[in-house]
């Protein structure tokens, strides 16, 4: 038996079964009856679509723009001007996911991104971003890396994140900041 189908190959399994024709007294029709666990076994042999993965940088694309009616050209503008890079700081992150690929990998990520903004978040898959904490080494208190989400300004204090205050951050926000490979700190991966 074919491990996967498509929905018509299943239609034709189905018809093909056996089926016992019962007469019913009360309606007076002919009432076709076949085995429910066959049937079943054929439902999930069909194959279902995967929904594309996004990264999570184009989960807060989305985020960012999803209210402000644009026009699926208008999502897909002009990435590297300054006005876009200064509007949506990850911008770089989000062209490299998205361009700097093989011709195959660019249009699949291209769809991927495309089915997000005319679907929602829901109709992808978002991939689990690996965080960090940076803490200096050399300081016993404050000496984790915060963010206060809203201004945006970056500050050393205790690791207790909250509504306001990040302190988990993905690799490329730590290498934009120059504390990646920076000796003076230690890059601790965030247990999920």
């Amino acid at each position: 038996m074919k491990t996967n189908m498509n929905k018509q190959e299943a239609i034709e399994q189905i018809n093909y079964m056996d089926t016992l024709n019962i007469n019913d007294m009360i309606t007076g029709q002919q009432v076709v009856m076949v085995n429910k666990n066959q049937v079943l076994d054929i439902i999930n042999q069909i194959d279902e679509p995967q929904k594309p993965k996004v990264p999570q940088v184009a989960v807060e694309f989305y985020e960012r723009y999803k209210d402000d009616s644009l026009v699926l050209g208008e999502w897909f503008g002009d990435f590297y001007s300054n006005e876009a890079i200064e509007d949506f700081p990850r911008m770089d992150e989000l062209t490299k996911w998205l361009y700097d690929n093989d011709n195959e990998t660019n249009r699949q990520r291209e769809f991927a991104l495309v089915t997000l903004v005319t679907l929602g978040i829901d109709a992808v898959e978002v991939e689990k971003e690996k965080l960090y904490t940076a803490k200096v080494k050399i300081a016993a208190e404050f000496s984790y890396l915060n963010k206060h989400v809203e201004q945006g300004y970056y500050f050393m204090s205790n690791q207790s994140e909250s509504f306001h205050i990040k302190t988990h951050f993905p690799q490329s926000e730590l290498e934009d900041l120059g504390l990646w490979d920076n000796p003076a700190f230690e890059i601790e991966e965030v247990e999920e």
